[in-house]
């Protein structure tokens, strides 16, 4: 059974970016965690999630474009763009997206 709590995804996620950082590694371990964070977040909890939200579109964002996925880069800064408007990271990719 997992657990419904988004936290517990999001701290975990943390972790494991920090297992990368510490380890000097890019093998996005993070990712799979962030999108099952994301999936549990219910609609009528993401403003009390928002830096969370914040944090794994950015992360997602991130990814897809080390991997060259133009369309699915966009799409995250865009949901971090909706959740956060003034992101700096976000809207500078947005002033000139990849082709």
């Amino acid at each position: 059974e997992q657990p419904e709590l988004p936290i517990g995804y999001l701290w975990d996620a943390k972790s494991k970016v920090q297992q990368e950082v510490v380890a000097k590694t890019e093998n996005w371990i993070a990712k799979d965690t962030y999108e099952q964070f994301i999936s549990k977040v219910k609609p009528e909890d993401v403003e009390k999630n928002k830096s969370g939200l914040v944090e794994a579109y950015t992360y997602l964002a991130a990814f897809y474009a080390k991997h060259k996925d133009c369309e699915n880069t966009k799409i995250n800064f865009q949901k971090v763009l909706d959740l956060e408007p003034t992101n700096a990271q976000a809207k500078n990719f947005m002033a000139k997206p990849c082709k």
